[in-house]
């Protein structure tokens, strides 16, 4: 029903009543947290008030699972041994090279 508030300051001998609408029940969903009720009325170019729409507003929290794959297990590789062209850092001593036992025959 659309009427006029209480205090509101209306000529003589109109009625209080604007319009009456029946609107259908609303059905909510399971997962609704929060709902309302919106009712659009406006005038028309004769003045007169018109349900222009009625809806059910619901709200809710959706969560979205993203699955995820597990990263490959990465095996480390051992330390690479130092080559011997490189030159000795400082403060190192140069290493030299292992000399084989000289050969009797």
């Amino acid at each position: 029903m659309v009427h006029y508030s209480d205090g509101a300051t209306i000529d003589e001998g109109l009625p209080l009543q604007i319009a009456q609408y029946e609107i259908e029940e609303g059905k909510l969903n399971d997962n609704c947290e929060k709902h309302s009720f919106t009712m659009r009325v406006s005038n028309n170019i004769h003045n007169i008030a018109c349900l222009d729409e009625a809806e059910l507003c619901q709200e809710w929290t959706e969560f979205e699972k993203i699955p995820v794959k597990a990263s490959p297990v990465t095996v480390t590789k051992p330390a690479e041994e130092k080559k011997d062209s490189e030159p000795p850092k400082e403060g190192e001593q140069p290493t030299e090279p292992a000399q084989e036992a000289p050969k009797t025959e």
